[in-house]
């Protein structure tokens, strides 16, 4: 994540609580909050020393709960949609001092309850605003439960000098070295098939991908366009009992079924059977050995789902997708992707910086479909809704999903994507499509939105 900095496509992660109106939310207990977790997990004090080294390094700064809280008050005029709340989050952090930090901010939000300007109606929420670099997803959205716990009751989860040790690293805990047949792919594809493209003096295409490249170069420079759907818990519930009906045990393969039957509704009717390449993030974090809060523990589980049409059968692709995820050999595999991120040019910081910037430029003719990454149930108080996003991907991705939900509130599942990088005729086809499956209703077992 650190990488991404160094060519100006740094990484965000923002998650929004809305909370309930007898919660306590005045800024003095947010504070008293803040001081807490600051003690908690020394790594929130921190920024980063030599960013752009070979040896970059967290350290210690004379950070004060002040310096990471920001108060929003409905006058400032920030609407009541999660969305404009979500892109606060993202805002809170992009402008960061990756040296001085704080690398997180928490912002208290009073935005009207509803879009009708004339209701003296308020809603509070509580926006936590994360640096990729500092922690993932789930660490992210571990963090915000730990802050309301704290907020709702100073005395939840008392301080212990275990959370207070330096936080460890990935490469240190987790065996992440890539396997002989894995560095023989990645010479292939990055050394020999480039050469093979120049001689040839064209560029190989194995699969037709949907979605297409990026049409605009320099979409990294572009902002993120964000969209949020939300379904009732009682949907959340009916979609794992009819999951499990159908031999898929856990939420995350029956959303992902959902998400590539959206892509699917989403290619034009005369388009061949389609292939997509989906990304998902897999949690490594061991709870005897890595915090609950912060840090950056898990890699990613490459999909690859080719000849889909809307005749194909729904839960046997879900299946079939839950048995390649929980497979040890594809586990390997993923951890060995995260291997080859230790390994980078011997060169000293402008070398390093002009390779990053070249692949980043560099537009192939075909691009991941969509990122999808699930931090499950946020353990948040009764009454609290959550909903979290982070930036769309400089590369790679081109649709990067987020998912959460908590113990009795709904399911949040939010769109990330680059303006510019792809049409917005193809971005609205696969929301539209998304939001539109029945998601009580797959016992057909097609791609097509059941009819009721």
């Amino acid at each position: 994540m650190l990488t991404l900095s160094f060519i100006n496509c740094d990484a965000h992660i923002s998650i929004v609580a809305t909370l309930p109106p007898s919660f306590p939310s005045s800024p003095h207990t947010i504070l008293a909050a803040i001081a807490r977790l600051l003690k908690r997990y020394p790594i929130l004090t921190c920024g980063i020393e030599g960013p752009a080294t070979n040896t970059p390094a967290f350290k210690t700064r004379p950070l004060e709960p002040g310096d990471i809280i920001n108060e929003v008050p409905v006058a400032h005029g920030i609407g009541p949609e999660i969305t404009d709340s979500l892109y606060l989050g993202l805002k809170t952090v992009e402008s960061i001092d990756l040296t001085a930090g704080p690398l997180w901010r928490v912002t208290l939000l009073e935005t009207p309850a509803s879009g009708d300007t004339t209701s003296s109606e308020v809603q509070t929420r509580i926006v936590l605003g994360v640096a990729h670099v500092l922690s993932d997803g789930v660490g992210a959205a571990s963090l915000m439960a730990e802050l309301l716990d704290l907020i709702r009751d100073p005395q939840t989860n008392p301080d212990t000098s275990v959370l207070a040790k330096p936080t460890p690293t990935l490469e240190s805990t987790v065996d992440i070295r890539p396997s002989f047949l894995q560095i023989l792919k990645t010479i292939y594809k990055y050394v020999i098939l480039p050469k093979l493209r120049c001689l040839l003096k064209s560029r190989l295409r194995l699969l037709p991908i949907f979605p297409i490249a990026a049409t605009f170069p320099d979409c990294y420079k572009e902002p993120t366009l964000l969209r949020v759907a939300s379904f009732p818990h009682t949907t959340l519930i009916e979609l794992k009992r009819t999951g499990k009906a159908h031999g898929v045990n856990t939420l995350h393969p029956t959303l992902h079924g959902c998400l590539v039957a959206a892509l699917v509704l989403a290619t034009p009717t005369d388009s061949p059977p389609s292939s997509f390449d989906v990304l998902t993030s897999v949690s490594l974090r061991v709870p005897e050995i890595h915090p609950p809060s912060t840090g950056n523990y898990h890699s990613t589980f490459r999909s690859y789902n080719s000849g889909l049409s809307p005749s194909s059968p729904f839960w046997a692709v879900c299946r079939d997708f839950a048995a390649r995820l929980n497979a040890d050999p594809s586990r390997a595999e993923a951890k060995g992707l995260m291997g080859f991120l230790r390994w980078r040019p011997d060169h000293d910081e402008n070398d390093w910086r002009g390779y990053l910037e070249k692949r980043r430029d560099s537009v192939p003719p075909e691009r991941e479909s969509l990122i999808h990454s699930n931090v499950g149930v946020v353990k948040a108080p009764a009454g609290v809704q959550v909903a979290w996003a982070q930036t769309a991907a400089a590369s790679g991705a081109c649709l990067t999903i987020t998912v959460c939900s908590t113990p009795d509130g709904p399911l949040s599942v939010a769109l990330s994507v680059l303006d510019k990088s792809l049409p917005v005729e193809i971005v609205d086809a696969f929301w539209t499509a998304f939001r539109d499956l029945d998601l009580q209703r797959r016992d057909s077992g097609v791609w097509v939105p059941d009819k009721t």
